[in-house]
């Protein structure tokens, strides 16, 4: 029952988090694709950005997805893409904090209160908002849902033993998140199981910490099988946003009971603990590497080199993918592009049969011309070139050229 319980709890949080994270966007509209293309002049603007709409569609993963096709799409450059990779990492705290507070008996409320936003709104944000509000109910039952089941868990003795162990081990438990993270394509989801063994006493701090630095990194395996199909700039946000977090676990690794003390003195509860080691660790990257982002970008670049296709077929689409049917915004700007482009490919054909027209018609009139001075019982046309000199024949000279240019004596 218990593994049931969890197996539902989890079920709950991930499906509240992707009705949060759809109501939100489709409330945001167009604004999102906005804020991700137009704010990256500036590095930090970019970080700005890239932590907005993290906290707005609650996923990291769902940002970098819309970011690797708006860089496949030419709308945002990969230098421009680095800030907004480390924004979505600050973004996503958002989320973690939220479930740290212990909130999970307004749970029933706020789905009650976002059904009927859904069920009875008539205007289409407010059922967006309803979504959100419904999602963000589900996400607290979940954490409600998990707690509960680790309550009988606390007491067996066994089980303390074996957590106990498990969290002696700091590689192990950075391998456990990773795992865990990539296999649900969420981090929050692996911190939220974290959060309700650390309230229940089973996991203590410095074995929850190597955990949460392992979501960290499995949560980058979404956008890298997003990249896969994608330009060798989609590429390269993948590897980056991939290069950012491992480089920034394997710095911190070391030093995880200096990190545990000092996270320690931030609060007295053990669940904000855990969140506020999140936040601090994807700050703390972002603050470090945003200097180095011109240097990082060079050095992806010559990792992920460019690609080696011939010239692609104008006839056929370049901007639509089926991968980006769940992100409204990001599909309208691609299908956007593409009817531009369609347009651009019939207005060369358009061009192509003028000009071809107009040579036809050039050819017609000057043959036109020479049959009408041998109707008129003119003087007769010769070659311009002198059939003696050349050797040929005036049949020859016709077989050997497209037409006899005629001239008068």
């Amino acid at each position: 029952m218990v593994l049931l319980a969890l197996f539902g709890g989890l079920a709950l949080l991930l499906y509240g988090m992707q009705l949060c994270g759809e109501g939100l966007q489709r409330a945001a509209g167009g604004h999102l694709r906005h804020l991700l293309t137009s704010m990256t002049r500036t590095r930090l603007s970019a970080v700005f950005s890239g932590a907005l709409a993290t906290m707005l569609i609650q996923s990291s993963s769902a940002t970098t997805l819309m970011l690797i096709g708006f860089v496949s799409a030419g709308l945002v450059t990969f230098r421009q893409s680095l800030g907004v990779i480390l924004g979505a990492d600050i973004g996503t705290t958002f989320t973690v904090q939220l479930l740290a507070f212990k909130v999970q008996d307004l749970a029933m409320l706020m789905v009650g209160v976002g059904f009927a936003l859904v069920f009875f709104g008539r205007r289409g944000l407010v059922k967006s908002l309803g979504q959100a509000v419904l999602g963000f109910g589900l996400v607290f039952l979940g954490m409600r849902v998990m707690a509960e089941a680790m309550a009988p868990v606390a007491e067996s003795a066994l089980a303390r033993q074996v957590l106990v162990s498990l969290s002696g081990n700091a590689g192990l438990g950075l391998l456990l998140g990773a795992v865990f993270s990539a296999g649900m394509t969420s981090s929050v989801a692996t911190i939220g199981l974290v959060l309700s063994l650390v309230q229940q006493g089973l996991l203590p701090l410095d074995g929850a910490i190597p955990v949460v630095l392992g979501a960290n990194i499995g949560t980058c395996a979404t956008a890298l099988a997003a990249s896969m199909r994608a330009s060798a700039d989609a590429r390269r946000v993948a590897v980056a946003h991939i290069g950012f977090k491992v480089l920034g676990v394997a710095l911190v690794f070391p030093f995880i009971h200096p990190l545990a003390s000092l996270v320690a003195g931030t609060a007295g509860d053990a669940a904000r603990q855990i969140a506020n080691t999140h936040t601090l660790f994807n700050v703390a990257i972002s603050a470090l590497f945003l200097p180095f982002a011109p240097w990082a970008a060079r050095v992806i670049t010559m990792i992920v080199p460019d690609d080696m296709t011939p010239a692609d077929n104008p006839f056929k689409t370049r901007y639509l993918d089926d991968r980006y049917l769940d992100q409204p915004a990001l599909a309208l700007g691609q299908a956007t592009r593409e009817a531009l482009r369609m347009g651009d490919v019939a207005q060369g054909m358009l061009r192509d049969a003028m000009r071809s027209a107009a040579t036809t018609s050039s050819t017609t009139s000057s043959a036109r011309s020479s049959s009408s001075c041998r109707a008129w019982g003119r003087r007769p046309c010769r070659p311009i070139f002198c059939e003696r000199r050349s050797g040929w024949s005036r049949s020859s000279a016709t077989s050997r050229t497209s037409a006899t240019l005629w001239t008068r004596t």
